[in-house]
């Protein structure tokens, strides 16, 4: 039974630090606050990059937040189990620089996605990012249409 009952403790602590770690770190742009959160090896798997390394992982939110500065993210969902956590997200954003040799379109968009946690020691040590690329891509000029 203390088994049972430390695993749902567990889970919960998780999946409201999975929560604080979008509000904080993604929405209110702390970074100052992101050891608090990961693991110093974390693993980030994006869309189109794989980040390692606790200084990797905050120097890509810093240029990732420069790039789409009124980035917001409304978390839809949530679940966890054991020493994982995931969470349905909406992000609201635009892009106000260049980002891999596109120039800024401040075209403001939305996207769904998924973000996947897995926990040690009351942090994140590794997180899967899912999410619908296609509609920022057409509204960053990335992809056009097919007519």
């Amino acid at each position: 039974m203390l088994i049972l009952i430390l695993i749902i403790m567990g889970s919960t602590e998780n999946k409201a630090l999975a929560k604080r770690f979008v509000k904080e770190i993604f929405n209110e742009n702390k970074f100052d606050k992101l050891n608090e959160f990961v693991t110093p090896n974390i693993k980030w798997h994006g869309v189109a990059e794989d980040i390692e390394g606790f200084d990797n992982f905050k120097e890509w939110l810093i240029e990732d937040q420069k790039t789409f500065p009124d980035m917001h993210i409304s978390i839809i969902d949530e679940c966890a189990e054991e020493n994982k956590a995931s969470i349905m997200w909406r992000m609201k954003s635009s892009q106000k620089q260049e980002w891999n040799k596109l120039p800024a379109s401040n075209e403001q968009w939305e996207c769904s996605g998924a973000e996947f946690f897995h926990f040690q020691d009351g942090k994140i040590k590794e997180a899967w990012t899912m999410f619908d690329a296609l509609t920022p891509a057409l509204e960053m000029g990335i992809v056009e249409p097919v007519k």
